[in-house]
C-alpha cells in the first residue's frame, strides 16, 4: 500500500517538473494524474495507474547520486530538430571528402642497411631487457 506521504512527495516533484496538474486521487491503490500527451497535440489526458506501476514509472526519472540530468539546446533541441538535421546532412553532403592513401605496411628486415639497402648487418650484442646487472664493485646485501 502507498502512503499519503509518499504521494504528496511524489505529487509536489511531478507538479514542478513532469506532469500537468499533479496527482488528481488516490483510491483503492489505484492513482489517477493528468499528462500532456504531445503526440497527440500536447492535449492533456488522464492515466489510473496502480499504484507499484506509479512508483516503477515515477522512480524512472529519479537520477543517481553525482549525475546530471542534460537538456539538448540549440540545434538538438526536439523543436528545431525536424529543420536543422536536414540542414546539417545537406552542408555535409557538400564538402568534398578527401581520401587518404593507405600506407604499406613494409617487413622489417635488421639485416638492412638504412644507407646502402644491402643486408650488411651484423649483430654486436643484444641488450636484454630488465635492469642492469650489477659490477664487481657493488657490494651484494
Amino acid at each position: 500500500m502507498i502512503s499519503g506521504a509518499s504521494v504528496k512527495v511524489a505529487d509536489i516533484y511531478m507538479y514542478r517538473k513532469h506532469c500537468v496538474g499533479g496527482i488528481k486521487s488516490v483510491t483503492n491503490n489505484k492513482i489517477s494524474f493528468e499528462y500532456k500527451d504531445y503526440r497527440d497535440g500536447a492535449k492533456k489526458h488522464l492515466m489510473e495507474l496502480d499504484g507499484i506501476e506509479f512508483i516503477r514509472r515515477f522512480s524512472k526519472h529519479i537520477l543517481p547520486k553525482g549525475f546530471t540530468r542534460i537538456r539538448h539546446y540549440g540545434i538538438l533541441s526536439s523543436t528545431r530538430k525536424k529543420i536543422t538535421i536536414p540542414q546539417i546532412i545537406d552542408q555535409l553532403e557538400q564538402i568534398p571528402i578527401v581520401k587518404i592513401e593507405s600506407r604499406e605496411i613494409k617487413v622489417y628486415n635488421p639485416k638492412l642497411c638504412p644507407c646502402c639497402k644491402t643486408e650488411t648487418m651484423i649483430t654486436i650484442e643484444l641488450l636484454l631487457r630488465g635492469p642492469p646487472a650489477l659490477s664487481k664493485y657493488h657490494k651484494e646485501k
